[in-house]
């Protein structure tokens, strides 16, 4: 917009109705999760938001994105011993160890001051995608990186129990509410476990959404 030096509709992509700041207001919880409590979808916008913002920075323009970093920090309370995230709600799986590296690297990069995003990168490597050789730190050297232990996302309704190594972690990973919505499934206590490393049972997710079985089983309680 700025390049076609339409002014109103790069105001309007930050400070509109619809625009970046807006989303980050109605679309995220207290506790940093995106509204619909899926991690397929929480990193889907996260996805849709860091270029823009890419943008805005170029041009030195000032707003408050720290929102942002909270949907960063906010998805290690559910992580799980392999690096996955739990398949709650609709969404695909989000894994740590492979496809959020790019994720990270950007995050990193545009929130310097913010060494914890640098976590997965530190554990599971550096990303090798073009936009982590674009957007990423040169180094991460004196980051580091703390284990995590049982963890609350009260707003969202995510409660996870650890204990152990991290390569052998017990835990169980509670979704309590709220439910229903979108791309929500109503299902209540719904529970995910790892006994010394090795899954006992997980949610299900969801499958693709023009089939019989997705809202016959897999969005049912």
């Amino acid at each position: 917009s700025l390049l076609s030096k339409d002014f109103i509709q790069a105001r309007d992509a930050v400070h509109g109705d619809n625009g970046i700041l807006a989303l980050l207001a109605d679309g995220v919880r207290s506790d940093g999760l995106w509204h619909e409590g899926s991690f397929g979808y929480h990193f889907f916008a996260i996805r849709g938001m860091l270029p823009s913002l890419q943008a805005i920075r170029r041009i030195e323009h000032e707003a408050d994105f720290s929102t942002i970093v909270e949907m960063l920090k906010a998805p290690y309370a559910a992580m799980l011993p392999p690096g996955k995230l739990p398949m709650l709600n609709d969404g695909s799986e989000q894994d740590f160890t492979g496809m959020l590296r790019e994720v990270y690297e950007h995050g990193i990069g545009l929130f310097r001051s913010e060494p914890v995003l640098a976590t997965p990168l530190l554990i599971w490597g550096r990303g090798n995608t073009v936009e982590s050789v674009l957007y990423g730190p040169n180094t991460l050297q004196n980051m580091e990186w703390e284990d995590i232990g049982s963890s609350l996302l009260p707003d969202t309704g995510l409660a996870c129990l650890r204990s152990g190594p991290p390569q052998q972690r017990s835990l169980v990973l509670m979704d309590f509410g709220p439910h229903g919505g979108h791309h929500g499934h109503p299902d209540k206590l719904g529970l995910t476990l790892w006994l010394q490393g090795q899954p006992a049972f997980i949610e299900a997710g969801s499958i693709g959404y023009g089939t019989d079985l997705y809202r016959g089983w897999y969005k049912r309680s």
